[in-house]
C-alpha cells in the first residue's frame, strides 16, 4: 500500500513538473531503430493547434486524423524517416499534449547527424509553440 501511494505521488509530481516543459521520451525499437520523440503541454485546444500547424511544402502527408494526428514523409530528408504529430486531449479541454515522433532512425555517423539535428530542432519548435500559447 505504501509503495502504491508513493508511486501515485511520484506520477502526480512528474505530471505537474511536465507542464510547459518540453520532454524528450525517445526510445529504441526491438529491431534496433531509434524513435526520436518530444512532447509538451500547450495551453490551447487541439483544434486550434491543428489549424495553426505549419505546413512544410516539401513534406508529403501520409495519413491524418483531423485534430488528432498527422503523419508526414520527408522525401528531401530521408525517404525512410517519417514524422507523426499527435494532438492529445487531456482532462482540461483547453490544454493539449503535443507529441512529435520521428522514425525509424538507423545507426551510424550519417544517421546520428540527422538525429542530432532534429533532436535540437524539434525540441526548440515545441518550446516556441508552448511559449506562443502560454497563458
Amino acid at each position: 500500500m505504501i509503495r502504491f501511494v508513493l508511486t501515485i505521488a511520484f506520477v502526480m509530481q512528474a505530471a505537474v513538473a511536465f507542464g510547459g516543459e518540453v520532454m524528450e521520451s525517445s526510445y529504441v525499437l526491438p529491431d534496433g531503430h531509434r524513435v526520436l520523440r518530444h512532447e509538451v503541454l500547450v495551453d490551447a485546444r487541439a483544434e486550434e493547434l491543428w489549424k495553426a500547424w505549419p505546413a512544410d511544402p516539401s513534406s508529403e502527408v501520409v495519413s491524418y486524423l483531423p485534430n488528432e494526428m498527422l503523419s508526414l514523409r520527408h522525401p528531401h530528408l530521408a525517404k525512410k524517416v517519417f514524422t507523426v504529430i499527435e494532438f492529445v486531449r487531456i482532462e482540461d479541454p483547453s490544454t493539449t499534449r503535443v507529441r512529435v515522433s520521428m522514425l525509424p532512425y538507423g545507426r551510424g555517423a550519417e544517421w546520428d547527424a540527422v538525429y542530432d539535428k532534429f533532436r535540437a530542432a524539434n525540441a526548440e519548435m515545441l518550446r516556441k509553440l508552448e511559449e506562443k500559447h502560454r497563458k
